[in-house]
């Protein structure tokens, strides 16, 4: 029997909310002076383009075709102290681990679960990479989410009240990248990659006591010392 992977939804609220985005950008850009609007045209206008392509239907089918194509379970927006936030929620991942002294993948996998990646639809524009929301679906409030991205607290016992610390190392060009040019399935593209892919070298874990097991890495006992829902495949 031939199992069809599922594909993601996309619902109306997360197209709404980036629909909306638009608008307020597109306002702006239009009550920009002529000579200013001219220079982002000529420099800059893949942005301006993409926004209004997502105020056609053809544009809406065209977006979410891509991002059905992508591995996450769901794209939804929710309202959050009056704020828009786009919601996506990956299906499990299972990162890729390396050192600092092999270019190749070690032989063993780690296994994180599902995330939800959160940002305010705004973003979209203002392209704040340092202040995403990873958010592990096993324990929200951990305080170590990814090996590369962790929070000093919880405030109100609520996940996206926390100020997110990010390595993003010569990664995060990519994904800024994404941003800068409104390239909505190719920002979340970006983010599960950065999700799925871990360097022992390049940790960013406070500080900590914990047990080396015999025959395992080092990086990979404080990795999983710091995040208790991490599993490792070998």
């Amino acid at each position: 029997m031939i199992k069809i992977a599922q594909r993601a939804v996309v619902t109306d609220a997360f197209i709404t909310a980036i629909q909306d985005e638009c608008r307020t950008q597109l306002e702006k850009y239009r009550n920009m002076p002529p000579g200013r609007r001219e220079i982002i045209a000529k420099t800059n206008g893949v942005p301006i383009t993409r926004m209004l392509q997502m105020l056609k239907p053809d544009g809406v089918d065209t977006l979410k075709t891509r991002l059905r194509c992508l591995d996450y379970e769901e794209f939804d927006a929710i309202d959050h102290d009056g704020r828009m936030y786009l919601r996506a929620t990956t299906k499990p991942i299972i990162s890729k681990v390396y050192d600092s002294q092999h270019r190749e993948p070690l032989d063993f996998q780690m296994d994180y679960g599902k995330y939800y990646v959160y940002f305010p639809a705004s973003y979209l524009n203002d392209c704040v990479i340092g202040a995403l929301h990873f958010i592990p679906a096993r324990d929200p409030r951990n305080l170590q989410r990814t090996p590369h991205n962790n929070v000093l607290d919880v405030p109100d016992n609520n996940p996206l009240h926390a100020s997110p610390r990010i390595c993003w190392g010569s990664f995060g060009s990519y994904p800024a990248q994404m941003f800068q040019a409104f390239n909505i399935s190719e920002i979340y593209r970006s983010l599960h990659l950065y999700l799925s892919t871990t360097y022992l070298s390049s940790l960013l874990i406070p500080p900590m006591t914990y047990e080396t097991k015999p025959g395992l890495h080092p990086g990979v006992s404080r990795v999983m010392a710091a995040m208790p829902f991490a599993r490792m495949i070998a």
